[in-house]
This record gives structure tokens, C-alpha cells and sequence, in this order.
């Protein structure tokens, strides 16, 4: 977390992405790194980024079962109507991977 807070605070782009479009904030919510998407959204990064697929920070919170995360994001602002490339909502992903508690 500290280091997370240091790169950002250095300058370090907090919306910068992978080549799959995987931006910080998509990766701690992926990862269930509920103190670094606090982070990260108080420093304003991007809760709507998506990666080349389309898929959002919430969409790979709901396929992980990270459910504080999802509704931090939620409650920040986060849409759960959006849709990847192939047309499937955070909640559709929550399901397929069988995370009810989403």
C-alpha cells in the first residue's frame, strides 16, 4: 500500500495502463486490495477504465467475489449497467462464476 501511495504521490500515473488496459485501480480491485481502491479513487483515478476487453474494476471485483470492494465502487460511483465487449454486466459475471454473495 505504501508503495502504491509513494508511486502516485511521485507522479507515477495513476490511470496508466498494461497492454491489456489493465489500469491500477482494475488490478487491487481484481486482487481484493481494498485499501489501495480507497486509494486510488480518493486520488481521483478513473473507476470506469476498462481493458481491452472491456471489462471495468467492478466487473473483475463481481468475478472475484470482492463484495466490499464492489460496493465501494458502487457507492463511488462506479456503473454496474456497463458492459464489456462481449456485452456482459458486472452482475452477469458475478453469476457465471457462480459469486452469489455479489
Amino acid at each position: 500500500v505504501e508503495i502504491v501511495k509513494f508511486l502516485v504521490r511521485a507522479g507515477v500515473g495513476k490511470d496508466r495502463t498494461t497492454a491489456d488496459g489493465l489500469s491500477p485501480l482494475y488490478l487491487a480491485s481484481k486482487n481484493g486490495h481494498q485499501e489501495i481502491v480507497e486509494f486510488l479513487w480518493e486520488a481521483r483515478a478513473d473507476l470506469e477504465r476498462a481493458s481491452t476487453t472491456g471489462a471495468t474494476p467492478v466487473h473483475t471485483a463481481s468475478k472475484n467475489g470482492h463484495v466490499a470492494i464492489v460496493d465501494f465502487l458502487v457507492r463511488a460511483g462506479a456503473d454496474l449497467e456497463v458492459t464489456t465487449h462481449n456485452g456482459t454486466t458486472p452482475l452477469y459475471i458475478a453469476s457465471e462464476n457462480g459469486r452469489l454473495e455479489v
